[in-house]
């Protein structure tokens, strides 16, 4: 207290002040009686101090619990922080690892050495999985067979991944689209049985999984074709439609143009151009290259291919010729043989008839090696179509017979037999026209020889 205040409040004590005698009194009071005046102003502060002292002491107790509370989440925040950091360490090296190790496991003889190469611990990693199915996917046309043992293996090894480190749900995410994976390759062998089971599978391990989106809209969007193989369009269709509004709500623009591709197809079974020309023009306005440069080609490709079949094959080879340097990049044989094809349907659309039989007759016999008979079929029409536009019956009535013989003997819808039917009649009447092959055409793209199922 500064010297100033006590001087003042000493000056007040040793005047006559009423309300200091008045408690002055009632303090001898209390004493003298041994009581305590609980209306006494004295007791009201001591009592006033007791309170105060209890509340700090509460004050005190919480304070430290939650520092003790707060230390403990410090522990487990540091914990947890140097968990994730280890654990991301972990992710990081296996990503560096994954391309070597898959390069090593397509030295191995699959999948004859499938339950050997799925034993080794260093393959046990999501890295690995991820890699495989990528691989996978490079061979779904070229060669199904081994982008079905390339699944089967990422299954295998799925199945000896750690779930504390990944996460089950993340591995039910994984399995999922490696089952749809297999699936796609058994479609793309026509072993439709086969396709249709492994997507049930994929749809089972999604009700397992995180609920990631991406997964999901891959599962719909594989499935989808094989819909579409099966004549089951209003499902492909929805199908479709749901995994291009969840890749555009999540902003995978490169996904979505890649199922657009699909969409476009649909819409060309259906003979409707203008909305497969539409699909594929957007498509292509979203596709990264540098991403996945094999789906531009794709597009670029299935766009030339309906162009030159509407009237408008210059604007069709023009855009070949601009997409020179995108075809040399893949050297893949099924790029080379409907490269051909290609060509030999733009030199048709444009009258060059002697130049298109010569590009079509060689596509069909490369097609004839490679056991593709859906494919043979086609390009047979497009010659077909050349033979009818110069009159050469002969030509025609052997191609026909040729068609015929094949194809009674697989499981054929009837709408596309019929239509099969009329064009031998046409070619053994010689009344046959482009019109005629033309239906065939388009009843083959709508309905797809079935083949008989081999076991699955």
């Amino acid at each position: 207290m500064g010297s100033e205040r006590f001087l003042a409040l000493l000056e007040h004590l040793t005047q006559e002040c009423d309300e200091c005698r008045r408690i002055l009194q009632q303090l001898e009071h209390a004493e003298a009686s041994g009581e305590w005046d609980e209306a006494s102003p004295f007791n009201q502060e001591a009592q006033h101090s007791r309170e105060t002292e209890r509340f700090r002491e509460a004050r005190r107790f919480r304070e430290a619990r939650r520092f003790r509370e707060a230390q403990a989440r410090d522990e487990v925040l540091e914990r947890s922080t140097h968990e994730a950091l280890a654990r991301r360490a972990t992710f990081q090296r296996e990503e560096a690892e994954a391309k070597g190790l898959v390069e090593e496991l397509l030295t191995w003889a699959l999948p004859e050495n499938l339950e050997e190469a799925a034993a080794q611990p260093r393959f046990h990693t999501r890295s690995v999985v991820e890699a495989l199915l990528q691989e996978a996917r490079s061979r779904w046309f070229d060669a199904p067979t081994q982008a079905v043992a390339l699944t089967e293996l990422a299954l295998r090894l799925l199945g000896q991944l750690d779930p504390q480190l990944y996460g089950r749900d993340v591995i039910a995410d994984v399995a999922a689209r490696s089952w749809a994976f297999k699936g796609n390759a058994h479609r793309l062998q026509d072993r439709h049985g086969a396709s249709e089971e492994a997507f049930g599978r994929a749809q089972v391990l999604l009700t397992a999984g995180t609920g990631d989106p991406l997964a999901l809209a891959e599962v719909l969007s594989l499935r989808a074709s094989l819909l579409i193989d099966q004549r089951r369009f209003e499902t492909a269709q929805s199908l479709l439609q749901e995994s291009v509004r969840i890749y555009r709500d999540i902003g995978e623009r490169h996904l979505e143009a890649r199922t657009l591709l699909k969409q476009s197809h649909l819409y060309e079974v259906h003979n409707r151009s203008a909305l497969a020309v539409q699909a594929l023009r957007r498509a292509l306005q979203s596709i990264d290259t540098e991403r996945e440069p094999i789906v531009e080609l794709i597009a670029r490709h299935n766009l030339i291919g309906i162009l030159s079949k509407n009237q408008q094959a210059m604007e069709a080879r023009k855009i070949l010729e601009e997409s020179a340097d995108l075809y040399e990049r893949f050297r893949a044989p099924w790029v080379e043989r409907r490269t051909i094809w290609l060509e030999g349907i733009i030199a048709l659309g444009l009258d060059e008839l002697e130049h298109a039989e010569k590009l079509l007759e060689h596509a069909r016999e490369m097609y004839e090696e490679s056991g593709e008979i859906y494919y043979w079929a086609l390009v047979s029409l497009d010659l077909a179509l050349v033979f009818a536009a110069e009159q050469r019956h002969a030509e025609l009535k052997t191609l026909a017979e040729t068609l015929f013989n094949t194809f009674k003997e697989l499981e054929i819808h009837r709408e596309a037999f019929a239509s099969l039917l009329l064009f031998y009649q046409s070619a053994q009447t010689e009344e046959i026209s482009s019109a005629v092959v033309g239906n065939l055409i388009t009843a083959l793209k709508r309905h797809p020889y079935t083949p008989k199922q081999q076991p699955s």
